[in-house]
């Protein structure tokens, strides 16, 4: 989201927090891309995070 984070946390203090979860879901990136779908040839109907969000915020079902 290219945002400077709010509150910085020292590494060692959020693994004496949350343990292995601050190395495992906390502490690292990844970017993924759905290789197989878009092989397959689907489309996604919203690209972004945002617009899918906006998307389901404006959903009234």
């Amino acid at each position: 989201m290219h945002r400077p984070a709010r509150w910085v946390v020292p590494r060692v203090a959020l693994r004496a927090a949350v343990g292995e979860i601050a190395d495992e879901g906390l502490l690292t990136s990844q970017r993924t891309v759905p290789r197989v779908l878009h092989e397959s040839g689907f489309r996604f109907a919203h690209t972004t995070l945002p617009a899918a969000l906006a998307a389901a915020m404006a959903d009234d079902s």
